[in-house]
């Protein structure tokens, strides 16, 4: 999850009767926010293959920040790790280096790449995204989202729309998903 319960409660002020409905709002949230970011940001290890059918200047690895590499395997033969660095964290660029730590390149071939890539903690913008969109499906939990306008004067007149009044992108209001758009990974098809 992308924030806690003790933070959503402590803005809204809510009930301890509230709990299970803010854990499972916090958990939508979370989850729509990283799929609309197309990636995970917790820190976890993984195993990446890549297939090299040209020589190519710099391995992209899937997952960033790149926290650290395990191992590299290239063509079956575990690399030095002297013989690698990654050249940006945030680009997840992997390098190739000589004795002289120049780069040299990748090969073709097939490079297995052992690392862990996330954050350690969820980055503040990305947490105020997720209370955001929490404190969103709290207060309209009980109310129609297609009900335009309501007058009481003498008695009721209520006007609906065909379309929710709030725009969104991707599946979350506009103004969270330019906040998080920085956060977004670019798949190369």
């Amino acid at each position: 999850m992308l924030t806690t319960l003790a933070k959503v409660k402590a803005e809204l002020q809510s009930p301890d009767a509230d709990d299970a409905l803010l854990t499972t709002l916090i958990e939508q949230a979370s989850a729509t926010i990283e799929t609309f970011c197309g990636r995970s940001f917790a820190a976890a290890a993984g195993t990446e293959t890549i297939r090299l059918d040209r020589w190519r200047e710099r391995l992209i690895l899937d997952r960033t920040p790149v926290v650290s590499v395990a191992s590299v395997v290239l063509n079956g033969q575990a690399l030095d790790p002297a013989s690698y660095e990654v050249e940006n964290s945030g680009s997840g660029f992997l390098l190739r280096l000589d004795a002289s730590s120049c780069s040299i390149g990748w090969p073709v071939g097939r490079v297995v790449v052992t690392y862990t890539a996330g954050y350690s903690a969820t980055p503040p913008d990305v947490e105020r995204c997720c209370i955001d969109m929490v404190k969103l499906s709290y207060f309209s939990r009980s109310r129609d989202p297609l009900l335009r306008s309501e007058d009481v004067q003498d008695v009721v007149s209520k006007t609906w729309t065909a379309v929710p009044s709030v725009e969104t992108l991707g599946g979350l209001p506009a103004d969270i998903a330019g906040r998080l758009s920085g956060y977004r990974m670019v798949s190369f098809g």
